[in-house]
């Protein structure tokens, strides 16, 4: 019980004092977005575990969602033991939907209710398509602060992109990857989500 409290006034202590950096990198190209995602469902990435130190085998998933107001949701998970030592796709996507779900229905708040914390735009971000390139920037938490992420790929067709470029404002590295990483669509649920948009990112506007 104890543990409890003290993890959860850590908690509320992180966010009171938290910052967004990179505010002003967040900026797009003033031409209008193009409409050529599916925005039905999400996209996800396979990979596999291959790290020696790791103990689960098999592959993960990367699950992003791209709303058609020209926001983007990044879906972070933890399988624990619900997919064993040996992870096989059709358990690791039912892992990252079900954390999709607990998400939306349970962990984001309503925009109109939302606080002035930070901690709403965790993994949330927008997204600009011009011609068939699309570029994206989504902010991540780190030990109670946010920082920028950028990517950029290809759009391939409605249901595939290719993103080649990985940049991390925090560390300032990019990365250019020399296989390009492949995200498939699959149609999934999400209507409710776009009541849930960080309205610290709609002020942004």
């Amino acid at each position: 019980m104890v543990k409890i409290i003290i993890s959860t006034f850590l908690f509320f202590c992180l966010c009171a004092c938290s910052f967004i950096y990179n505010k002003k990198s967040f900026v797009f190209s003033n031409t209008p977005s193009e409409r050529k995602l599916r925005t039905n469902g999400y996209y996800y990435h396979v990979y596999n575990l291959d790290k020696e130190y790791m103990r689960e085998k098999g592959v993960y998933i990367n699950m992003q969602l791209f709303l058609d107001n020209g926001y983007t949701y990044v879906v972070k998970n933890g399988f624990g033991d619900y997919c064993g030592d040996l992870i096989e796709k059709e358990c690791a996507v039912k892992a990252s939907e079900y954390m999709l779900d607990k998400n939306i229905n349970e962990f984001l708040e309503e925009t109109d209710k939302q606080s002035n914390r930070n901690y709403h735009i965790w993994n949330w971000g927008k997204y600009h398509i011009q011609n068939d390139t699309i570029v994206v920037k989504w902010f991540y938490n780190s030990f109670g602060d946010y920082f920028l992420v950028e990517e950029k790929g290809i759009v391939i067709d409605s249901t595939t992109l290719d993103f080649f470029y990985f940049k991390d404002y925090q560390t300032n590295n990019d990365t250019i990857y020399k296989i390009p990483k492949t995200y498939n669509f699959k149609v999934y649920p999400i209507d409710k989500i776009y009541n849930k948009i960080p309205r610290k990112l709609v002020e942004w506007k």
